[in-house]
């Protein structure tokens, strides 16, 4: 007779648990990815909105109108282009994931020696997840806010 007791496997209650416990961890690395990207919809917002000051504060200190932000999302979605006068372009990409979803008209922004922009408008952010953050500016301040949009 056969003796059932030295068998050797594993048993289903032991297989359920091992494919629980993967199922778990695969879950919270999927919740972290999307936090991620969020992560970096916001960090490339917020450089967006600094390097728009930028422009802003070194067009009313210099009188020079000459700086300009570009961003053609279009052609190149993941990028965005900062003129200055009598200097080579500065191109800042955007991380990987973020991306233009529409811009003002004409693609930039650049202001006048008292600091208003000309065009006001909005870039818009978006991620792979589909979080959208809009970048507006504002035509009597030239204040750039980001806000959240469904």
């Amino acid at each position: 007779m056969r003796n059932f007791l030295n068998d050797k496997g594993y048993t289903l209650i032991e297989l359920i648990v091992v494919i629980a416990i993967i199922g778990i961890i695969l879950s919270v690395t999927a919740i972290n990815a999307q936090i991620d990207q969020d992560i970096l919809l916001k960090k490339c917002a917020s450089k967006l909105v600094q390097d728009i000051r930028y422009i802003q504060l070194k067009t009313v200190y210099e009188k020079n109108t000459d700086y300009k932000i570009y961003a053609n999302y279009g052609a190149n979605p993941y990028q965005y282009k900062i003129y200055e006068p009598n200097k080579a372009v500065q191109i800042v990409k955007l991380d990987q994931g973020v991306y233009f979803a529409d811009t003002i008209d004409g693609s930039y922004v650049k202001f006048t020696t008292s600091g208003i922009p000309t065009p006001p408008g909005s870039f818009i952010l978006r991620n792979n997840k589909g979080t959208k953050i809009e970048i507006t500016i504002e035509f009597t301040t030239g204040r750039a806010r980001m806000q959240y949009i469904q």
